[in-house]
């Protein structure tokens, strides 16, 4: 097998494996991925430069999109449980706002709000329109 077919077949391997996995994917992680893979195909002088990038993105139908849907790793397993918790805790605020009023009801048990802030773009497949992401990398 040439070694640039296996190199090409690799990478799109593990980039759909990461997009599968909801991880946001750049350009540079498509470089990582096949820079990591010529480790092992030995390939010489390849470093999966700009070009190569650009044209493993039109082969494969793939651009750059907005990711619409911020996302944990574990929001996707945990989505039934989610949705029951937050059901119990709507049956438990209601009877107190009603009681006391929405200007005296406050969250008192120093969650944290915290904002992280990522890239709003991802590579995705031509045609898509709803994309979700995790906050890790690949």
């Amino acid at each position: 097998m040439d070694k640039r077919y296996r190199i090409f077949r690799e990478t799109t391997r593990m980039y759909r494996e990461a997009r599968d996995k909801h991880k946001m994917v750049k350009d540079r992680h498509i470089r990582k991925m096949a820079v990591k893979i010529n480790a092992d195909v030995k390939l010489d002088n390849f470093n999966a430069g700009h070009s190569w990038v650009t044209r493993f993105k039109r082969l494969n139908g793939i651009t750059d999109r907005k990711v619409t849907k911020f996302v944990t790793a574990r929001f996707n397993g945990e989505r039934a449980e989610r949705e029951e918790a937050a059901a119990a805790h709507v049956a438990l605020i209601k009877p107190l706002l009603v009681e006391f009023g929405r200007d005296n009801v406050f969250n008192a048990d120093q969650s944290p709000v915290l904002k992280e802030l990522h890239s709003g773009r991802t590579a995705a497949t031509v045609g898509q329109c709803h994309f979700s992401s995790v906050f890790c990398q690949v």
